[in-house]
């Protein structure tokens, strides 16, 4: 086990060895003085007009997190561009959790509307369909004002930049790049596990398959990439929560559970993950329901401690289940990062959050070490089922070579019986079925049974029975045995 958290810690700690990948965001703007405040609009009672006399709160840092109070905000922000010259600037917000955002600048004595997201409203200028919400400004010499009113579905995070639109698209492209070489490996890593199952018929394959599923939708969400797959609406809108109730379901008490055999482990192991899948799924339709930033956190708690149970599982099992190794290797190291990444952001502490990126790794080496330990595992089934046919061949061709060796000697037998039989005839001049008899005397048959097995009457055993005893000269079955003996001896 010591080994295992060895290679996690040294593969959690690469991302503290880059700045711009661990905690270290970009400034908002390397040419401008920026200044950000907000209000929390709880009853959405703000409009545009009475919002300039409003009081706003400063935002000391990015991202600003206002932990679990979703619902309307309105943000100002100021730019002073001290150059002679209007620049035209791009400004993005990086937040999937916004479904309203409608954006104002100061005209005269009220605000004017130049971007509305989210309604079907149709104005002069409309903002960039891309997976973040990004609007051009054209910012003049001086003080620069603009105004945001956005809807927070789930939790409060806010990341903002302004920047050249050159660098803006690049930045994109770079990270469209990005994108295709996670996906894509995704949806390699899912066509591999769907033929598996379709060619081994293991429900491993199927219940890891959809796992993948729900966990790439979940990066879609973060990504910002649905908005190009899926309309506006109540789809767009809480398919992350449907994506984690799945990935609950099928990734935590079908495989995982599967995959261990937390039975053999665990006393009361399906009654445990069973609570505790029924307590998280509660938790996140309730979230869908009441749009609530809290029980979002909590049903994302709920899947946490369900993780943690698995994994202790898998540590548990490490000496005797060759496949909890893989396990426990690649969701330690999933659920560390999520533990230092996902958690901070939900929660409203941004100390060491960071893009997307690092959970995508982390979930593509669980992905890769996962479908090889199955692939493994149905390998050393193979095996062991190949083995067991083959034993189960020698078994049967012992068996067979046993029943040639008894008929062989039966055979043997027989013959010495009618060797014997041949003598006693002859020595006392019997019949056929005298000697028929006889044999059965010798069994210490009844005459009721001997007419039965020789399909005759007892009156007919009788008789014969007489001209036995007269022929051996005996009287009783006692004497006839002797005399037999005596010839046979």
């Amino acid at each position: 086990m010591t080994k295992y958290l060895r290679i996690n810690i040294i593969l959690i700690s690469f991302a503290f060895l880059f700045p711009e990948f661990a905690c270290c965001y970009d400034k908002i703007c390397k040419e401008f003085d920026c200044e950000l405040a907000f209000i929390h609009d709880s009853e959405n009672s703000i409009d545009k007009d009475s919002v300039l006399n409003a009081t706003f709160t400063p935002i000391i840092k990015l991202p600003f997190n206002n932990g679990f109070k979703n619902g309307f905000y309105w943000i100002k922000i100021e730019v002073n561009n001290s150059s002679e010259e209007s620049q035209n600037k791009i400004f993005e917000i990086r937040e999937p959790y916004i479904n309203i955002a409608n954006v104002y600048v100061p005209k005269n004595t009220s605000l004017h509307q130049l971007y509305e997201l989210g309604n079907k409203v149709e104005l002069k200028y409309k903002p960039i369909k891309n997976r973040n919400l990004a609007f051009p400004i054209c910012l003049k010499p001086g003080i620069n004002q603009v105004y945001l009113q956005v809807n927070y579905h789930r939790n409060t995070s806010f990341l903002f930049f302004i920047k050249n639109p050159q660098e803006y698209f690049l930045n994109e492209q770079k990270a469209i790049a990005g994108f295709s070489f996670y996906y894509g490996g995704v949806i390699i890593i899912l066509l591999v596990n769907l033929f598996f199952f379709f060619s081994f018929k293991d429900k491993a394959f199927l219940f890891y398959s959809i796992t993948l599923a729900s966990m790439a939708f979940g990066f879609l969400c973060l990504d910002g990439l649905l908005v190009f797959i899926l309309p506006p609406g109540w789809l767009l809108s809480n398919i992350d929560v449907v994506s984690y109730i799945v990935l609950t379901i099928f990734g935590g008490r079908y495989f995982a559970s599967e995959y261990l055999h937390t039975n053999k482990y665990v006393k009361h192991a399906n009654i445990i993950e069973s609570t505790i899948t029924i307590v998280a799924c509660v938790i996140f339709i309730l979230c869908i329901i009441a749009e609530s930033a809290l029980l979002f956190a909590l049903g994302l708690l709920a899947m946490i401690v369900l993780a943690l149970y698995y994994l202790t599982v898998s540590f548990i099992s490490l000496k005797d289940n060759l496949y909890a190794r893989f396990f426990a290797f690649a969701y330690s190291f999933l659920f560390f990062l999520v533990l230092l990444y996902a958690v901070p952001i939900v929660f409203g502490n941004d100390i060491l959050q960071s893009g997307s990126w690092i959970l995508k790794i982390g979930s593509f080496i669980d992905m890769i070490v996962i479908s090889y330990a199955i692939v493994y595992k149905m390998k050393v089934l193979n095996e062991e089922n190949k083995k067991m046919s083959d034993s189960i061949k020698q078994y049967m061709n012992e068996i067979k070579e046993i029943k040639i060796k008894d008929i062989h000697t039966n055979r043997s037998i027989l013959e010495s019986d009618q060797d014997k039989l041949f003598k006693i005839k002859h020595t006392y001049s019997l019949t056929e079925r005298e000697v028929d008899v006889l044999k059965s005397l010798m069994q210490n048959k009844t005459n009721a049974e001997i007419a039965d097995s020789l399909y005759v009457s007892v009156n007919t055993i009788k008789y014969h029975v007489k001209n036995i005893y007269r022929k051996l000269n005996t009287n009783d079955r006692l004497q006839v045995q002797e005399e037999i003996q005596k010839v046979l001896n």
